[in-house]
């Protein structure tokens, strides 16, 4: 008798990532539908919390984290966070989990975790010229 065939599992790549842009010597989070589709009622959380604007803004504790209705396919929604000569005074260097959590159009439910990390940033060549 043969073994039973395992049962078919659904495997879904993440639809809502966070990625860190450095443009200007400015730190952004981009929040980004990669999907070909809305999601809905995105929610995102750090650990450790993001600190910017020079240390007096808890970026990570924004409202636009906290409950987002709707993100329209193709969507980035940018957040300045700080500038890169300041940012490293208030936040640690290591790697920050980022959880992702929203909605399929069908109301299924999904969740994501990444990690990003400012650190790799530290020390970038910066040819700006004055």
């Amino acid at each position: 008798m043969a073994p039973p065939k395992p049962s078919p599992q659904r495997t879904h790549d993440p639809d809502v990532v966070v990625d860190i842009r450095w443009r200007d010597a400015v730190f952004y989070l981009v929040l980004h539908n990669i999907a070909p589709h809305c999601v809905h009622d995105v929610r995102v959380a750090f650990r450790p919390k993001i600190m910017g604007m020079g240390g007096r803004v808890d970026i990570s504790g924004l409202p636009i984290w906290d409950d987002l209705a709707i993100l329209p396919p193709g969507r980035e929604i940018e957040v300045a966070v700080d500038r890169d000569g300041t940012f490293f005074l208030h936040n640690p260097e290591g790697p920050v989990g980022v959880s992702v959590r929203y909605a399929l159009g069908d109301g299924t439910a999904l969740r994501g975790f990444q990690t990003i990390n400012f650190g790799a940033y530290r020390e970038f060549p910066d040819l700006r010229i004055t």
